[in-house]
């Protein structure tokens, strides 16, 4: 007897979301504490359902799924894409000049979560407007991370900087900070020797916005989506404002359909030898971190990952 459209739907849905799960269900408990919209919460439901899978003309072949996203912020998958984007644009922009890797914090208190990361910004703005950066700093992106250590003082918001400079002094940054925030002066300069080591290690934070420090906690994971909710968690300043962050590159490769995802998952349970093929090549490009695979799968290595490449559109 086959399977309803609906039970189609969710082992479209469940292939997406495998590895995140737990915290998926503590997010959109989080959603509704919000009041969010029954529109809102269901497209979050529905992400990754009617995926259909395609794939290239030309060698080696390449296989796209492409499907209907809720491109929320607190969707993990979606936040992945979109860091990835925004990444991929960040390191275009860092080929071939100097950059720094800045970090600045400021100082725990027991103030709320939103106070405390508009006092950032507002001094972090103020900075921008300070000699040391005028004189040495052309450009650059900043991303904010938030985690919670426990305790009456737990909430940490700070910045990760990337910006185009020669050189910043960390003492006269520190003098200067401090004066702005009037209580902080912990700040952190590195120079950046691999771009690609430093985007990645910024954008992280796009990719996973919070923690488990925070959302291990429901109301500690509410506090933080509501601060966070309508604010920029990347922005770019100086000569970098005009990067187009979410981007997607030029592709004019010709794509061909092949099957919808849960036809192939279902292919793939029952055995079928291409079917489980395509489906092995799409876990050796996302790796084993998005948890255990559906029946079926054959064990990595049976299939050269350089066979395939695998796009998750």
């Amino acid at each position: 007897m086959g399977q309803t459209r609906e039970t189609l739907k969710q082992q479209e849905v469940s292939f997406r979301h495998r590895g995140w799960q737990p915290r998926r269900l503590k997010t959109r408990e989080a959603l509704r504490d919000l009041g969010k919209s029954s529109a809102v919460i269901d497209r979050f439901d529905q992400c990754g359902a009617d995926a259909w899978v395609l794939r290239t003309r030309t060698a080696p072949v390449r296989y796209k799924v492409a499907a209907d996203y809720c491109r929320n912020r607190w969707c993990m998958p979606c936040a992945r894409a979109r860091g990835a984007l925004i990444a991929a644009n960040l390191h275009d922009r860092m080929h071939g000049r100097r950059c720094k890797f800045v970090t600045l914090t400021i100082r725990h208190s027991d103030q709320p979560l939103k106070e405390q990361i508009d006092r950032l910004y507002k001094c972090f703005a103020a900075l921008r407007r300070r000699k040391i950066w005028a004189d040495h700093v052309h450009g650059g992106a900043a991303v904010l991370e938030v985690h919670h250590t426990g305790g009456r003082n737990g909430w940490h918001p700070h910045l990760h900087v990337l910006v185009e400079a020669a050189f910043v002094d960390r003492r006269e940054l520190s003098a200067t900070w401090h004066s702005l925030t009037r209580d902080s002066f912990v700040v952190d300069v590195r120079q950046v020797h691999n771009d690609v080591h430093a985007v990645r290690y910024v954008t992280k934070y796009l990719s996973k916005p919070l923690g488990s420090t925070v959302v291990d906690r429901r109301g500690h994971l509410v506090e933080a989506m509501q601060a966070m909710e309508g604010r920029k968690l990347v922005m770019t300043f100086g000569t970098w404002r005009d990067i187009e962050l979410t981007k997607a590159p030029d592709d004019d490769t010709p794509w061909e359909f092949v099957a919808g995802l849960a036809e192939l998952l279902d292919q793939a349970s029952r055995g079928d030898a291409t079917a489980r093929r395509i489906m092995q090549s799409v876990e050796a490009a996302t790796g084993a971190s998005r948890g255990p695979p559906p029946p079926g799968f054959i064990a990595p290595g049976d299939v050269p990952a350089d066979m395939f490449e695998f796009i998750y559109a």
